[in-house]
């Protein structure tokens, strides 16, 4: 059991991670006109919604092992099976629905190169844990975390390694930047530019690899 559930907690923490709205957003805050306190606002709360979400399902598991209420453990993996079969289809719908031609970046990327921090705070805690994506994973890591029967201070490990791999993807440019200052603009620039036409593909793939992970822990839990 142990080795299936970290192996799936690591997985869902990639899912997390490998998500490009996040990326491109911190991109467009380090190369505004105030990159550095925009930047580390938003990779805080990017990295605090992904601890908070992860934390609430955890406890949540843990207290609900305690009262022996193992009914609610098999419930939730029936609820895993049709989340995960949602997920899959959504993962379809959004590659048959993305854009045929991607002309440029968004509006809303533009609009960053305004956002003062404390509203960059509140868009990384909101793309991290109210993103239906990164709900699903985080509260799904939680979960697993909760029920695995791992002891306390494996659990831990396990939740602060899920958490780092998350926000990895975030918290790495911005560390970058703070290190080498406004020479990383030019990287960061083309990872932008190589992550716009590709973003609807890697959401779809995202989203149906979460929903099978979803769907076969079900099962194989139920």
């Amino acid at each position: 059991m142990a080795p299936e559930t970290i192996t799936s907690v690591l997985l869902l923490s990639a899912g997390v991670a490998i998500s490009p709205l996040p990326v491109l957003a911190v991109i467009a805050l380090l190369v505004s006109r105030r990159p550095r306190p925009t930047s580390l606002a938003f990779a805080g709360g990017w990295l605090g919604g992904i601890v908070a979400v992860l934390t609430v399902a955890l406890g949540f598991a843990i207290g609900a092992s305690r009262l022996g209420l193992t009914g609610l453990q098999r419930s939730a993996a029936v609820i895993g099976i049709v989340l995960g079969v949602l997920v899959i289809v959504a993962g379809v719908l959004v590659w048959v629905r993305r854009p045929a031609d991607e002309a440029g970046p968004p509006g809303w990327l533009a609009a960053l190169d305004e956002l003062p921090p404390s509203r960059a705070f509140a868009a990384g805690g909101a793309l991290s844990a109210v993103n239906p994506k990164n709900l699903v994973a985080s509260g799904t890591a939680g979960l697993m975390l909760g029920w695995s029967g791992l002891s306390a201070n494996q659990t831990t490990a396990i939740a602060i390694a899920f958490c780092l791999l998350a926000g990895s993807t975030v918290l790495v440019p911005v560390l970058v930047f703070l290190a080498v200052g406004r020479r990383a603009q030019d990287q960061l620039v083309r990872l932008r530019d190589w992550l716009l036409p590709r973003q609807a593909g890697l959401v779809a793939a995202l989203l149906a690899g979460i929903g099978l992970l979803l769907v076969v822990r079900g099962i194989t839990g139920a």
